[in-house]
């Protein structure tokens, strides 16, 4: 969970609920991150999706973070729907539909969640589309 400090009045903030703070408090330009010190301006805080362990902060200077295996399958996972952007044989329909999915980061691996997240995420109910 990313926590962020607001620099105007110095409130400490979950991601989920910056917006409803940036609504109430109006001098609230620049937000930081509580584990990596970073300052974010503007929108620029959704790009922050995943922040530096624990170990990286106090493991010192030799310290390597381990390639989690699950990450580094859902990083193939997403060069798979990339690649299938850039078949010249996928129909414009299914382009486009590739292309909103490759927008996220959460495209679940296996089949059931994957077509369960497709109607709930981008309201997708065809059942050829799905196959």
């Amino acid at each position: 969970m990313v926590f962020f400090t607001c620099n105007a009045c110095g409130e400490s903030v979950k991601k989920i609920q910056v917006e409803k703070h940036v609504s109430n408090c109006r001098n609230c330009e620049c937000l930081s991150c509580i584990d990596c010190g970073k300052d974010f301006w503007g929108d620029d805080y959704k790009s922050h999706v995943k922040c530096i362990s624990e170990g990286q902060k106090y493991g010192g200077k030799g310290y390597e973070a381990k390639t989690h295996k699950g990450d580094a399958k859902q990083q193939a996972w997403i060069q798979k729907i990339n690649e299938l952007i850039k078949k010249p044989n996928v129909s414009p329909k299914v382009r486009e539909l590739l292309q909103q999915i490759s927008a996220f980061d959460n495209v679940p691996r296996k089949k059931a969640k994957f077509q369960n997240w497709m109607k709930n995420s981008l309201k997708v109910h065809s059942d050829s589309v799905l196959e």
